[in-house]
């Protein structure tokens, strides 16, 4: 099982929520889509997550519309959301 960095900083008793996962994916990767956030973070539905973050701690996110093929051969569209620059 790969171990993300949030991990191995927790303390025992610290658990992190799946708002703070993403914060602090996105704070150390850029960015995070649908994809990313199920397999290196384990969250299913990010979209409504990166909601109640925007919500309920204030913080913006941009959105991107990305395009890309599956393995077969399809095409999907997804979303990539990075945090909004403060000024």
């Amino acid at each position: 099982m790969k171990t993300t960095n949030q991990e191995a900083e927790m303390t025992p008793k610290e658990k992190l929520t799946q708002r703070k996962r993403i914060l602090n994916y996105v704070k150390t990767n850029g960015f995070i889509d649908r994809l990313t956030a199920l397999v290196d973070c384990g969250i299913f539905e990010l979209s409504a997550r990166v909601g109640e973050i925007e919500k309920k701690e204030g913080v913006k996110f941009n959105k991107k519309r990305k395009k890309g093929k599956s393995r077969f051969g399809d095409s999907y569209t997804c979303v990539e959301y990075s945090l909004e620059e403060t000024a």
